[in-house]
């Protein structure tokens, strides 16, 4: 029981098949791409990148909790948000204009909408390329142990 315990406060396993690691262009540990505006919107223990994409219904889920859940828990606590394409979320969230075809280029492509997390350094400390409710779970994770939550 203690050892399930202690899994649920570090950052959650990336684990892709080879089909999803071929839609990817960047992995855990690496820095993320340089990529226009991203860079001054660094928090000072983490950020989240969101990339919109996929299934309607799916951006819908993920941009509300990324607004109405994640940045009101976690603004206040070094984290800061950005989306690379999409609406703007609000004052807490960034929302930057990337070409999708660089998107694409830079990030890898298919599946959707993505979501990566930097640590204080930016690099790429967990992600996944579909939103779901799975995600969501992981995403607090992850950032509980960036900030100590």
């Amino acid at each position: 029981m203690l050892k399930a315990a202690l899994l649920l406060l570090a950052i959650p396993a990336v684990i892709l098949s080879a089909d999803h690691k071929a839609m990817t262009q960047v992995a855990v540990g690496d820095a993320f791409p340089s990529l226009e505006g991203v860079a001054d919107n660094q928090g000072a223990k983490a950020t989240v990148i969101g990339v919109p994409g996929g299934p309607e219904w799916m951006n819908e889920m993920f941009t509300g909790d990324i607004k109405d859940d994640f940045a009101p828990k976690y603004a206040d606590a070094g984290v800061k948000f950005v989306t690379l394409a999409g609406p703007r979320l609000g004052d807490n969230v960034a929302a930057l204009s990337i070409d999708p075809t660089k998107l694409s280029n830079t990030l890898g492509e298919g599946r959707g909408p993505r979501v990566y997390v930097l640590d204080a350094d930016g690099k790429v400390a967990w992600f996944d390329i579909e939103y779901s409710l799975s995600t969501h779970r992981e995403l607090h994770a992850a950032l509980d142990e960036l900030t100590g939550k």
